[in-house]
């Protein structure tokens, strides 16, 4: 199960404590276990957890538009976009909503998904566009010349954000695109070759059919060579070698 799967059980707006109705609940909270992959787009941005002020493990989606106070009952949640902002220390603020992503829809609303436990994804990522998104393991790989593996210590996890940025990603589509740059000169000197190759074996056909026409000896002659299709063949294995 993903956390999409997940009903919410604390809506926007509740006001049971520690809410009230001075300062309700600004997010809906989908009490999913630790480690349920949260799926956007066909793409795993992190998993749950209960990092930051929880009481247990949950996912909290909180929709906001210029700010985080400016908010409204999530009406994309689950919905493609681009990562804007991530914390995968958990820090940032006050540090209550642990670690998050925040991704930007088409409407420019923002949902963060808070308390998580890992971050799959990074700033400047396209979630649900195919021909856009970069695998984490490959940014990875090109940033610290791993082979994809996840950073397994928060040391590591604030090295792979500090050289996973736009440069890393554009190094990134650089070198594929060099790539299919090769395999097209690739394939236009295998054209040309074989191109030179048919020529060359126009120009054999056309000594062979020049020494067919070529006036024979008498017809009593077995070494005679005559005009017609079958002669015309005879002709070419002798030229080859083979008659």
């Amino acid at each position: 199960m993903s956390a999409s799967d997940y009903s919410i059980n604390f809506p926007y707006g509740a006001t049971s404590a520690p809410y009230s109705s001075a300062h309700p609940h600004r997010g809906d909270d989908r009490p999913c276990p630790i480690g349920t992959p949260v799926v956007i787009g066909g793409v795993t941005i992190g998993l749950t957890g209960a990092t930051g002020m929880v009481s247990g493990p949950h996912l909290h989606i909180q929709e906001w538009e210029s700010d985080y106070a400016n908010t409204r009952k999530p009406q994309n949640a689950f919905a493609p976009g681009t990562v804007t902002n991530i914390d995968p220390a958990g820090t940032q603020g006050d540090g209550s909503f642990g670690k998050f992503v925040t991704i930007q829809t088409t409407d420019g609303w923002n949902d963060s998904y808070c308390h998580l436990s890992q971050i799959n994804v990074i700033k400047g990522q396209v979630i649900g566009d195919k021909m856009a998104e970069i695998t984490t393991e490959a940014v990875v790989a090109l940033s610290l010349g791993t082979q994809g593996t996840q950073p397994q210590s928060p040391d590591e996890y604030a090295q792979w954000v500090g050289k996973t940025d736009q440069q890393s990603l554009d190094d990134l589509i650089t070198h594929y695109s060099q790539k299919g740059q090769a395999r097209q000169a690739g394939l236009e000197q295998t054209i040309d070759s074989l191109t030179a190759a048919n020529l060359k074996l126009t120009d054999q056909l056309a000594a062979v059919r020049d020494q067919a026409t070529v006036p024979s000896p008498a017809p009593s002659d077995p070494d005679s060579v005559t005009v017609t299709k079958d002669g015309f063949w005879q002709a070419l294995l002798r030229f080859l070698g083979k008659g």
